[in-house]
């Protein structure tokens, strides 16, 4: 598949393989080649008239999902093309999937450039940046996916470090629905917990982010002092905005922790 050969009665698992297998022939190649009139299961493309280079699939046997080469004129008769019409941002983001996984950051500007000297194709920007998307939405699975297991992963945490406090709010259901609607998530590791009362100084700073997801909502979290003077993480969470409801109920979670009885005891710091 780096670079296909074809040959008459050659075999294919299936159609869509025979087809991407030409599409990635058409790509290598720079070849104007398209997709005739199908008629049910049979598969032919010919290059740009008045090329003479086709090719023809189709089942081997009646009720066969297998395809093999039944026609093929290996003979080009016209030039390589750079406007390539078979490349597009669905076959980007398949064929450099794992250069994105390696390079997530990876800057547009310089993901177009290494298409355009791979494949010596003109390729439009928009097309790269749908092809990356659509990668890291493969890769790094949607939001709603993501928000939709953080119940599988407080219990995960519960089940692992059983001293772990693991807090999910949601808005009371719509009367279709089944569940609600997320709101607030509060996190505080068992470990950290432990080991931030038993060794560090009374110090609690606390501060929010926002978040640059499709759902916003802000990050808020509580630090502490560790014995090299650094930031020890205590606890995070999710939660709509910063309004005093919600770092009420996360400050709530957090003294109980932390086992805040008397404030005369504790510092805490805050940007505002």
């Amino acid at each position: 598949m780096v670079n296909p050969v074809f040959q008459r009665g050659m075999c294919f698992k299936n159609s869509k393989t025979f087809r991407e297998t030409v599409k990635k022939y058409a790509i290598m190649n720079r070849r104007p080649i398209i997709n005739c009139r199908n008629f049910g299961k049979k598969v032919q493309y010919v290059c740009q008239p008045p090329c003479r280079w086709k090719i023809y699939a189709s089942p081997m046997h009646k009720g066969s999902v297998t395809y093999q080469i039944k026609t093929y004129v290996n003979k080009h008769t016209c030039m390589p093309t750079f406007n390539q019409k078979q490349i597009n941002s669905k076959w980007i983001a398949d064929y450099y999937e794992m250069e994105i996984r390696m390079n997530p950051t990876w800057p547009i500007s310089a993901f177009h450039k290494k298409i355009v000297n791979d494949l010596k194709c003109n390729v439009s920007k928009h097309a790269v940046y749908r092809a990356r998307s659509r990668a890291l939405k493969r890769i790094n699975g949607t939001h709603e996916e993501q928000y939709a297991d953080l119940w599988k992963y407080g219990y995960q945490l519960k089940k692992v470090l059983p001293e772990t406090t693991v807090k999910i709010l949601t808005e009371n259901p719509e009367p279709e629905q089944v569940s609600g609607r997320f709101l607030r998530f509060y996190l505080c590791l068992g470990p950290l917990k432990k080991a931030f009362k038993a060794h560090c100084r009374k110090i609690v700073g606390l501060d929010g982010c926002h978040l640059k997801g499709p759902f916003g909502g802000i990050l808020i979290s509580a630090v502490g002092v560790d014995a090299n003077d650094g930031m020890y993480p205590v606890a995070w969470g999710v939660v709509e905005s910063e309004t005093t409801d919600s770092w009420t109920w996360f400050l709530n979670f957090l003294c109980q922790d932390l086992q805040i009885l008397v404030d005369k005891e504790w510092t805490f710091i805050s940007d505002r």
